[in-house]
Parts: C-alpha cells; sequence; structure tokens
C-alpha cells in the first residue's frame, strides 16, 4: 500500500471480500480461485479522483519512558 501511494495510487482494503470468497463457491469460481487455496488480503489499487493536501489532526499521544 505504501509503495502504492509512492506512485501517486490510491489502495483500499476490502474485508467483505475477503469473506464472501470464503464461504462463496459462486464467488470463487467467478473469479478462478481453486478449492485448495484461500484469499488472506484483497486491495483494490487506482488513481484517485481527489487529492487531499491535509491530513486530520490528531492529538499527540502521551508517552511514559520506562528505565530498566
Amino acid at each position: 500500500m505504501n509503495y502504492a501511494y509512492s506512485l501517486g495510487l490510491g489502495t483500499c482494503y476490502i474485508g467483505f471480500l475477503n469473506l464472501s470468497l470464503k464461504y462463496s463457491k459462486k464467488l470463487r469460481k467467478l473469479v478462478k480461485l481453486p478449492e485448495n487455496r484461500m484469499v488472506y488480503a484483497c486491495l483494490i489499487i487506482g488513481y484517485p479522483a481527489y487529492k487531499h493536501l491535509n491530513t486530520a489532526s490528531r492529538k499527540k499521544p502521551v508517552m511514559a519512558w520506562i528505565r530498566c
């Protein structure tokens, strides 16, 4: 995902597709996935229609350093 971003591409993890491929024989046949194979991650990749110049502001994390 990071490499795709460096190329100007956008990505999105599609977890529902993993679940669908696990239980739907019809969908497995449609994507030609053999019975003895399993899908662990599904990503969509493409060029984004919009570019965001700013990210959402976040609170700084509270950290406590412990020395042993």
